[in-house]
């Protein structure tokens, strides 16, 4: 009797050790490496690396508007250029337009507040200020590409969130802007190919009032002119406090890939 006793103890012990090793995890640690089969690689510019340049300072007879232009030459090869103004004053009197942070490329050139408000803002608006946390070269698929991360210091919320800007640059002649979204990362793995389809892929997710509690997937179309999205391609993300987690249960993203089966696959 005491032999049996024993024995069946043992086999509600191993049976509760496998169910607790065979039960699938629902949710993992959020991390861009998850989503990646192979990560870009990239070139990081560093800052240290930009040169300034402070090219003009104006001041007007009364004293009300006034400004200076610094350039940072971030690539002198490919005459990629951030040029931004300090102490810039709007007089209704005089009509005098803000000065408008831009980035050029090779003569092309991006006004970063008609990104941020729209192509009809208005001359009253202040300008945004702010800061570059990064760029980046890369290649892909016969393509080149520099990204831009972009923070807005005067909005509270930007601390949240970076503004990400991609340039195809692969026809120095016809440089294209394909991307500007507002990202909660600064990692670069959010670019690859996903769904190993050979196309570029971006992948958002941000916070704020914008937070999302899915990261979408989006793919750079045919004519690689802009990024549009994937609807059956996302992942569930839940807020647990220190930490953020993906709900594999709920997610609609490599059911299949050898990644996710991984993740699903039975653990502790």
């Amino acid at each position: 009797m005491k032999n049996k006793i024993i024995l069946i103890t043992f086999i509600i012990t191993i049976i509760g050790t496998c169910s607790c090793y065979c039960q699938p995890h629902t949710s993992v640690i959020f991390s861009y490496d998850i989503l990646q089969y192979n990560s870009l690689k990239y070139k990081f510019i560093s800052q240290d690396k930009f040169i300034l340049q402070c090219k003009n300072e104006f001041q007007s007879n009364d004293s009300i508007s006034n400004y200076k232009e610094h350039i940072y030459i971030i690539d002198s090869s490919l005459n990629i250029k951030y040029i931004r103004y300090i102490q810039r004053r709007f007089s209704e009197d005089t009509n005098h337009l803000f000065k408008r942070d831009k980035i050029e490329i090779l003569g092309t050139s991006v006004n970063l507040d008609s990104l941020f408000y729209g192509e009809d803002y208005t001359k009253t608006i202040e300008p945004r200020a702010s800061t570059i946390n990064g760029v980046y070269k890369f290649n892909f698929l016969n393509h080149k590409y520099v990204c831009f991360y972009i923070q807005d210091i005067t909005n509270p919320e930007s601390m949240l969130n970076t503004d990400i800007l991609l340039f195809d640059i692969t026809n120095l002649y016809k440089i294209k802007l394909l991307l500007h979204a507002f990202q909660a990362s600064e990692d670069l793995k959010c670019f690859g190919d996903f769904n190993k389809n050979g196309k570029l892929d971006f992948v958002l997710w941000s916070y704020g009032n914008s937070f999302q509690d899915t990261l979408k997937l989006y793919e750079l179309d045919s004519n690689m002119s802009e990024f549009t999205l994937i609807k059956n391609k996302y992942l569930i993300i839940t807020d647990t406090g220190s930490t953020y987690n993906v709900n594999l249960k709920k997610s609609k993203w490599f059911a299949n890939s050898p990644i996710y089966k991984k993740l699903s696959k039975n653990k502790p």
